[in-house]
Protein backbone atom coordinates (compact mmCIF):
# COMPACT_ATOMS: atom_id res chain seq x y z
CA UNK A 1 0.00 0.00 0.00
CA UNK A 2 1.38 3.42 -0.69
CA UNK A 3 -0.16 5.99 1.80
CA UNK A 4 0.30 9.46 0.90
CA UNK A 5 1.07 11.88 3.77
CA UNK A 6 -0.99 15.21 3.60
CA UNK A 7 0.16 17.55 6.54
CA UNK A 8 -2.04 20.32 5.28
CA UNK A 9 -5.80 20.98 4.40
CA UNK A 10 -6.03 19.48 0.52
CA UNK A 11 -6.58 22.11 -1.87
CA UNK A 12 -7.45 21.78 -5.34
CA UNK A 13 -4.59 23.67 -6.21
CA UNK A 14 -2.58 21.27 -4.22
CA UNK A 15 -3.88 18.35 -5.43
CA UNK A 16 -2.61 18.81 -8.67
CA UNK A 17 0.61 20.58 -8.02
CA UNK A 18 4.12 19.24 -8.42
CA UNK A 19 5.43 21.17 -5.95
CA UNK A 20 3.29 18.18 -3.52
CA UNK A 21 4.35 15.70 -6.22
CA UNK A 22 0.88 15.97 -8.05
CA UNK A 23 -0.98 13.72 -5.64
CA UNK A 24 -4.11 13.28 -7.99
CA UNK A 25 -1.70 11.69 -10.79
CA UNK A 26 -0.71 8.62 -8.39
CA UNK A 27 -4.27 8.68 -6.34
CA UNK A 28 -6.18 7.85 -10.44
CA UNK A 29 -2.54 5.57 -11.10
CA UNK A 30 -2.20 3.11 -8.53
CA UNK A 31 -5.15 1.02 -7.18
CA UNK A 32 -3.28 0.69 -3.17
CA UNK A 33 -3.41 3.87 -2.33
CA UNK A 34 -4.22 6.30 0.30
CA UNK A 35 -4.24 9.66 1.44
CA UNK A 36 -3.39 10.28 5.44
CA UNK A 37 -4.12 13.27 6.71
CA UNK A 38 -2.63 14.39 9.73
CA UNK A 39 -3.19 17.93 9.58
CA UNK A 40 -5.12 17.65 12.94
CA UNK A 41 -2.64 14.83 14.31
CA UNK A 42 -0.13 17.52 16.50
CA UNK A 43 -0.92 19.74 19.19
CA UNK A 44 0.48 22.62 17.41
CA UNK A 45 -1.90 21.28 14.17
CA UNK A 46 -4.90 21.21 16.15
CA UNK A 47 -4.20 24.72 17.84
CA UNK A 48 -3.82 26.87 14.31
CA UNK A 49 -6.44 24.49 12.87
CA UNK A 50 -9.02 26.05 15.81
CA UNK A 51 -7.73 29.28 16.13
CA UNK A 52 -7.89 29.96 11.79
CA UNK A 53 -10.84 28.51 11.83
CA UNK A 54 -9.08 25.51 9.37
CA UNK A 55 -11.69 22.72 8.82
CA UNK A 56 -11.09 19.06 7.62
CA UNK A 57 -10.89 18.62 4.11
CA UNK A 58 -14.38 17.62 1.98
CA UNK A 59 -12.09 14.73 0.47
CA UNK A 60 -15.43 14.23 -1.61
CA UNK A 61 -14.94 17.36 -3.66
CA UNK A 62 -11.98 15.81 -5.04
CA UNK A 63 -13.72 12.64 -6.52
CA UNK A 64 -11.60 10.51 -4.01
CA UNK A 65 -13.18 7.31 -2.30
CA UNK A 66 -13.97 7.18 1.20
CA UNK A 67 -11.73 4.17 1.84
CA UNK A 68 -8.79 5.92 0.24
CA UNK A 69 -9.13 8.85 2.29
CA UNK A 70 -8.02 8.67 6.25
CA UNK A 71 -7.79 11.14 9.09
CA UNK A 72 -5.64 10.48 11.50
CA UNK A 73 -6.60 12.39 14.78
CA UNK A 74 -4.35 10.73 17.50
CA UNK A 75 -2.13 7.95 17.96
CA UNK A 76 -5.08 5.64 18.59
CA UNK A 77 -6.43 6.59 15.20
CA UNK A 78 -3.16 5.74 13.83
CA UNK A 79 -3.02 2.02 15.06
CA UNK A 80 -6.78 1.57 14.61
CA UNK A 81 -6.99 2.76 10.99
CA UNK A 82 -3.49 1.96 9.60
CA UNK A 83 -2.13 -0.48 11.97
CA UNK A 84 -4.57 -2.80 12.54
CA UNK A 85 -6.13 -2.80 9.09
CA UNK A 86 -2.79 -3.49 7.49
CA UNK A 87 -2.65 -7.29 5.62
CA UNK A 88 0.55 -6.92 4.08
CA UNK A 89 2.95 -4.84 6.45
CA UNK A 90 6.02 -5.44 4.66
CA UNK A 91 4.89 -3.74 1.13
CA UNK A 92 3.45 -0.48 2.49
CA UNK A 93 5.32 2.60 1.97
CA UNK A 94 4.23 5.98 3.26
CA UNK A 95 5.31 9.56 1.19
CA UNK A 96 5.89 12.74 2.64
CA UNK A 97 6.05 15.86 0.87
CA UNK A 98 8.26 17.65 3.55
CA UNK A 99 10.40 16.95 6.06
CA UNK A 100 10.26 20.70 7.70
CA UNK A 101 6.99 20.92 8.43
CA UNK A 102 6.00 21.09 12.55
CA UNK A 103 3.08 18.69 12.04
CA UNK A 104 5.57 15.66 10.99
CA UNK A 105 7.27 15.27 13.30
CA UNK A 106 5.51 13.14 15.89
CA UNK A 107 3.52 10.76 13.09
CA UNK A 108 7.27 10.49 11.95
CA UNK A 109 8.13 8.50 15.03
CA UNK A 110 5.08 6.64 15.26
CA UNK A 111 5.97 5.08 11.89
CA UNK A 112 9.75 4.46 12.82
CA UNK A 113 8.28 2.78 15.95
CA UNK A 114 6.39 0.49 14.37
CA UNK A 115 9.47 -0.02 11.66
CA UNK A 116 7.57 1.33 8.53
CA UNK A 117 9.11 2.31 4.98
CA UNK A 118 9.02 6.16 4.56
CA UNK A 119 9.96 8.17 1.40
CA UNK A 120 10.64 11.49 1.37
CA UNK A 121 10.03 14.45 -1.58
CA UNK A 122 13.01 16.54 -2.40
CA UNK A 123 13.19 17.36 -5.56
CA UNK A 124 11.86 21.21 -5.22
CA UNK A 125 14.49 22.13 -1.93
CA UNK A 126 16.74 24.25 -4.16
CA UNK A 127 19.20 26.70 -3.01
CA UNK A 128 16.75 29.60 -4.41
CA UNK A 129 14.29 28.31 -2.15
CA UNK A 130 16.46 28.61 1.30
CA UNK A 131 14.02 29.41 4.56
CA UNK A 132 15.83 32.48 6.29
CA UNK A 133 14.38 34.47 9.43
CA UNK A 134 12.65 36.99 8.08
CA UNK A 135 14.70 40.31 8.69
CA UNK A 136 13.02 42.78 11.90
CA UNK A 137 11.42 45.46 9.78
CA UNK A 138 8.96 45.87 12.25
CA UNK A 139 9.67 46.72 16.06
CA UNK A 140 8.21 44.18 18.20
CA UNK A 141 5.84 46.57 19.96
CA UNK A 142 4.58 47.73 16.49
CA UNK A 143 4.22 44.27 15.44
CA UNK A 144 1.73 43.64 18.59
CA UNK A 145 -0.50 46.70 17.44
CA UNK A 146 -0.34 46.21 13.48
CA UNK A 147 -0.68 42.32 12.91
CA UNK A 148 -3.46 40.00 13.47
CA UNK A 149 -2.65 38.61 17.40
CA UNK A 150 -3.92 34.97 16.55
CA UNK A 151 -0.59 34.82 13.31
CA UNK A 152 1.86 36.24 16.21
CA UNK A 153 0.60 33.86 18.92
CA UNK A 154 1.21 30.80 16.07
CA UNK A 155 4.73 31.49 15.00
CA UNK A 156 5.73 32.33 19.25
CA UNK A 157 4.34 28.34 18.81
CA UNK A 158 6.22 27.69 15.90
CA UNK A 159 9.51 29.00 17.11
CA UNK A 160 9.12 27.31 20.55
CA UNK A 161 8.36 24.00 18.57
CA UNK A 162 11.45 24.64 15.60
CA UNK A 163 13.84 25.37 18.88
CA UNK A 164 12.57 22.05 20.67
CA UNK A 165 12.55 20.35 17.64
CA UNK A 166 16.82 21.38 16.34
CA UNK A 167 17.90 18.09 17.69
CA UNK A 168 15.98 15.69 16.15
CA UNK A 169 16.61 13.92 12.88
CA UNK A 170 15.02 12.25 10.19
CA UNK A 171 16.18 8.32 8.83
CA UNK A 172 13.87 8.27 5.32
CA UNK A 173 14.55 5.03 4.14
CA UNK A 174 14.26 6.51 0.48
CA UNK A 175 13.71 9.87 -1.45
CA UNK A 176 13.55 11.31 -4.59
CA UNK A 177 16.17 13.60 -5.49
CA UNK A 178 17.51 15.90 -7.96
CA UNK A 179 20.72 16.89 -6.67
CA UNK A 180 24.00 15.76 -5.01
CA UNK A 181 24.33 19.30 -3.35
CA UNK A 182 20.44 18.76 -1.82
CA UNK A 183 21.47 15.24 -0.23
CA UNK A 184 24.30 16.93 1.51
CA UNK A 185 22.09 19.80 2.41
CA UNK A 186 19.86 17.43 3.64
CA UNK A 187 22.14 16.41 6.29
CA UNK A 188 22.73 19.89 7.40
CA UNK A 189 18.97 19.73 8.84
CA UNK A 190 19.79 16.18 10.48
CA UNK A 191 17.90 14.85 7.45
CA UNK A 192 19.41 11.68 6.11
CA UNK A 193 18.51 8.86 2.98
CA UNK A 194 19.31 5.18 3.15
CA UNK A 195 18.50 5.06 -0.61
CA UNK A 196 18.03 7.85 -3.08
CA UNK A 197 16.09 7.59 -6.38
CA UNK A 198 17.58 9.81 -8.76
CA UNK A 199 14.83 12.14 -10.38
CA UNK A 200 14.85 15.71 -12.02
CA UNK A 201 13.50 19.07 -10.18
CA UNK A 202 10.66 20.52 -10.59
CA UNK A 203 12.30 23.29 -12.59
CA UNK A 204 14.24 20.51 -14.85
CA UNK A 205 10.87 18.80 -15.36
CA UNK A 206 9.48 21.82 -16.53
CA UNK A 207 12.03 22.51 -19.23
CA UNK A 208 11.83 19.36 -20.40
CA UNK A 209 7.74 19.87 -20.90
CA UNK A 210 8.40 23.14 -22.17
CA UNK A 211 10.69 21.91 -24.99
CA UNK A 212 8.09 20.04 -25.92
CA UNK A 213 5.01 22.35 -26.24
CA UNK A 214 6.63 25.36 -28.94
CA UNK A 215 3.57 28.14 -28.63
CA UNK A 216 3.90 31.56 -28.13
CA UNK A 217 0.84 33.50 -26.64
CA UNK A 218 2.77 36.79 -26.95
CA UNK A 219 3.28 37.36 -30.31
CA UNK A 220 5.60 40.49 -29.82
CA UNK A 221 8.93 40.73 -28.23
CA UNK A 222 8.22 40.67 -24.06
CA UNK A 223 10.05 40.23 -20.82
CA UNK A 224 8.01 38.25 -18.10
CA UNK A 225 7.48 38.63 -14.53
CA UNK A 226 6.92 35.80 -12.33
CA UNK A 227 4.33 36.48 -9.76
CA UNK A 228 4.96 35.01 -6.33
CA UNK A 229 2.05 36.77 -5.09
CA UNK A 230 4.20 37.70 -1.69
CA UNK A 231 1.79 39.54 0.25
CA UNK A 232 -1.38 36.80 0.04
CA UNK A 233 0.25 33.62 -0.34
CA UNK A 234 -0.74 31.38 2.94
CA UNK A 235 2.69 31.14 4.01
CA UNK A 236 3.26 34.83 4.64
CA UNK A 237 0.12 35.47 6.53
CA UNK A 238 0.24 38.80 8.18
CA UNK A 239 1.65 41.08 5.04
CA UNK A 240 -1.81 41.50 3.67
CA UNK A 241 -2.28 44.97 4.90
CA UNK A 242 0.97 45.89 2.54
CA UNK A 243 -0.25 44.49 -0.40
CA UNK A 244 -1.13 48.33 -1.23
CA UNK A 245 2.17 49.64 -0.77
CA UNK A 246 3.60 46.31 -2.73
CA UNK A 247 1.59 47.24 -5.45
CA UNK A 248 2.90 50.76 -6.24
CA UNK A 249 6.22 49.61 -5.95
CA UNK A 250 6.07 46.68 -7.96
CA UNK A 251 4.15 48.50 -10.94
CA UNK A 252 6.42 51.17 -10.82
CA UNK A 253 9.44 48.94 -11.10
CA UNK A 254 7.92 46.97 -14.18
CA UNK A 255 7.05 50.17 -15.88
CA UNK A 256 10.97 51.59 -15.02
CA UNK A 257 12.37 48.32 -16.11
CA UNK A 258 10.01 48.58 -18.92
CA UNK A 259 11.21 51.92 -20.20
CA UNK A 260 15.16 50.98 -20.03
CA UNK A 261 14.50 48.47 -22.65
CA UNK A 262 13.30 50.50 -25.25
CA UNK A 263 9.03 50.42 -23.81
CA UNK A 264 9.34 46.35 -24.19
CA UNK A 265 6.27 44.40 -23.45
CA UNK A 266 5.89 42.78 -20.04
CA UNK A 267 3.47 39.96 -19.51
CA UNK A 268 2.63 38.57 -16.22
CA UNK A 269 3.36 35.04 -15.07
CA UNK A 270 0.18 34.43 -12.66
CA UNK A 271 0.84 32.08 -9.20
CA UNK A 272 -0.75 28.82 -9.78
CA UNK A 273 -2.24 28.53 -6.81
CA UNK A 274 -3.10 32.01 -5.51
CA UNK A 275 -3.64 36.10 -7.43
CA UNK A 276 -4.40 39.37 -6.72
CA UNK A 277 -7.59 40.83 -7.50
CA UNK A 278 -8.55 42.02 -10.96
CA UNK A 279 -7.14 45.50 -11.45
CA UNK A 280 -4.29 44.98 -9.54
CA UNK A 281 -1.72 44.67 -12.76
CA UNK A 282 -3.03 47.90 -13.87
CA UNK A 283 -2.72 47.32 -17.87
CA UNK A 284 -0.19 44.71 -17.74
CA UNK A 285 -0.99 41.37 -19.44
CA UNK A 286 -1.63 38.06 -17.04
CA UNK A 287 -1.16 34.52 -17.93
CA UNK A 288 -2.30 31.70 -15.69
CA UNK A 289 -0.62 28.09 -16.13
CA UNK A 290 1.74 29.03 -18.51
CA UNK A 291 5.05 30.05 -16.39
CA UNK A 292 7.86 27.41 -18.61
CA UNK A 293 6.09 28.89 -21.77
CA UNK A 294 6.47 32.49 -21.27
CA UNK A 295 10.10 32.06 -19.87
CA UNK A 296 11.01 30.21 -22.64
CA UNK A 297 9.59 32.45 -25.24
CA UNK A 298 10.78 35.77 -22.90
CA UNK A 299 13.89 38.15 -24.15
CA UNK A 300 14.44 38.57 -20.00
CA UNK A 301 12.67 37.42 -16.88
CA UNK A 302 11.97 39.06 -13.72
CA UNK A 303 11.46 37.64 -10.24
CA UNK A 304 11.96 37.89 -6.59
CA UNK A 305 13.21 34.27 -5.82
CA UNK A 306 10.44 31.64 -7.45
CA UNK A 307 12.10 28.53 -7.83
CA UNK A 308 10.31 29.29 -11.46
CA UNK A 309 13.40 31.62 -12.15
CA UNK A 310 15.45 28.46 -12.60
CA UNK A 311 14.62 28.15 -15.55
CA UNK A 312 15.69 31.37 -16.83
CA UNK A 313 19.13 29.70 -16.35
CA UNK A 314 18.00 26.85 -18.59
CA UNK A 315 17.44 28.64 -21.16
CA UNK A 316 20.22 31.40 -20.63
CA UNK A 317 17.77 34.28 -20.34
CA UNK A 318 18.87 38.15 -19.40
CA UNK A 319 17.50 38.35 -15.67
CA UNK A 320 16.43 41.21 -13.24
CA UNK A 321 15.59 40.27 -9.00
CA UNK A 322 13.42 42.56 -7.44
CA UNK A 323 13.74 43.55 -3.46
CA UNK A 324 13.00 46.30 -1.59
CA UNK A 325 14.63 48.71 1.10
CA UNK A 326 10.93 49.33 2.45
CA UNK A 327 10.38 48.53 6.21
CA UNK A 328 7.57 45.93 5.25
CA UNK A 329 9.39 44.14 2.68
CA UNK A 330 10.21 40.75 4.95
CA UNK A 331 12.13 38.83 1.95
CA UNK A 332 15.56 40.56 0.73
CA UNK A 333 18.02 37.54 2.03
CA UNK A 334 16.18 35.33 -0.31
CA UNK A 335 16.07 37.93 -3.31
CA UNK A 336 20.01 38.06 -2.50
CA UNK A 337 20.20 34.53 -2.21
CA UNK A 338 18.96 33.51 -5.44
CA UNK A 339 20.93 36.68 -7.62
CA UNK A 340 24.05 35.13 -6.02
CA UNK A 341 22.90 31.56 -7.25
CA UNK A 342 21.21 32.70 -10.50
CA UNK A 343 23.25 36.54 -11.22
CA UNK A 344 21.32 39.01 -13.20
CA UNK A 345 20.88 42.33 -11.93
CA UNK A 346 19.63 43.03 -8.48
CA UNK A 347 17.12 46.07 -8.32
CA UNK A 348 15.22 48.15 -5.34
CA UNK A 349 11.68 48.65 -5.80
CA UNK A 350 11.20 51.66 -3.33
CA UNK A 351 13.83 53.71 -5.31
CA UNK A 352 13.80 51.99 -8.80
CA UNK A 353 17.55 51.67 -8.92
CA UNK A 354 20.06 48.98 -10.10
CA UNK A 355 21.97 47.70 -6.88
CA UNK A 356 24.17 45.17 -8.35
CA UNK A 357 24.89 43.39 -11.64
CA UNK A 358 26.69 39.76 -12.26
CA UNK A 359 26.57 37.92 -15.13
CA UNK A 360 24.75 34.59 -15.37
CA UNK A 361 25.61 31.87 -13.18
CA UNK A 362 26.87 28.00 -14.77
CA UNK A 363 25.85 25.56 -12.50
CA UNK A 364 26.56 21.48 -12.62
CA UNK A 365 22.97 19.90 -13.10
CA UNK A 366 23.84 17.36 -11.05
CA UNK A 367 24.30 19.59 -8.40
CA UNK A 368 20.66 20.50 -7.81
CA UNK A 369 18.75 20.40 -11.09
CA UNK A 370 18.74 16.77 -11.94
CA UNK A 371 20.27 13.49 -11.06
CA UNK A 372 19.30 12.46 -14.34
CA UNK A 373 20.42 15.11 -17.09
CA UNK A 374 20.16 12.45 -20.20
CA UNK A 375 16.91 11.10 -19.32
CA UNK A 376 13.79 12.04 -21.25
CA UNK A 377 11.08 10.68 -18.87
CA UNK A 378 9.09 13.42 -16.83
CA UNK A 379 8.85 12.93 -12.82
CA UNK A 380 5.55 11.31 -13.22
CA UNK A 381 7.19 8.06 -15.31
CA UNK A 382 10.44 8.47 -12.91
CA UNK A 383 8.30 8.54 -9.51
CA UNK A 384 6.07 5.85 -10.85
CA UNK A 385 8.31 3.26 -11.56
CA UNK A 386 9.11 3.22 -8.03
CA UNK A 387 6.33 3.57 -6.79
CA UNK A 388 4.85 0.51 -8.50
CA UNK A 389 6.60 -1.34 -6.60
CA UNK A 390 4.27 -0.84 -3.89
CA UNK A 391 0.86 -1.24 -5.89
CA UNK A 392 1.34 -4.91 -5.72
CA UNK A 393 -1.01 -7.65 -3.83
CA UNK A 394 1.62 -9.87 -3.53
CA UNK A 395 4.91 -8.63 -1.88
CA UNK A 396 8.02 -7.54 -4.50
CA UNK A 397 11.32 -6.77 -2.99
CA UNK A 398 12.03 -3.34 -3.98
CA UNK A 399 15.52 -3.09 -6.25
CA UNK A 400 17.98 -1.81 -3.92
CA UNK A 401 17.33 -4.64 -1.46
CA UNK A 402 17.73 -7.41 -3.84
Amino acid sequence: MIYWILHKKLTKKDFENSLEGKPSYFYGRFGNFCFVDISNFSLFGKIENRLLRISKTNFQEFGIDSNKYIFIDSKKDFYKKIILKSTNTKNDIFVFQSYNNIRIKQFYKLLTKENKQTLLLNHWQLPIAEKYHNKKNLSFLKKLFTFDKKILFLRFLYRFYHFDSKKFSFNFDYSFSSGNKMIEDLKKANVFIKKVIPVHSISFDEFLSSNVNNTELVKEPYFVFINQALTIHPDNRGLSQFTEQYKNEIISTLNFISKQNSNIKIAIAEHPRCHFEKGFWNSFNCYQGKTAELIKNAKAVIGHFSTALNLSLFYKKKLFLLTSTSKYFPFDKNVTNAFNLLGGTLIDMHSCKNLKEKENSEIELTDYFTLLPESKENNLALFSNFLSLYDKKKYKIPFDQK
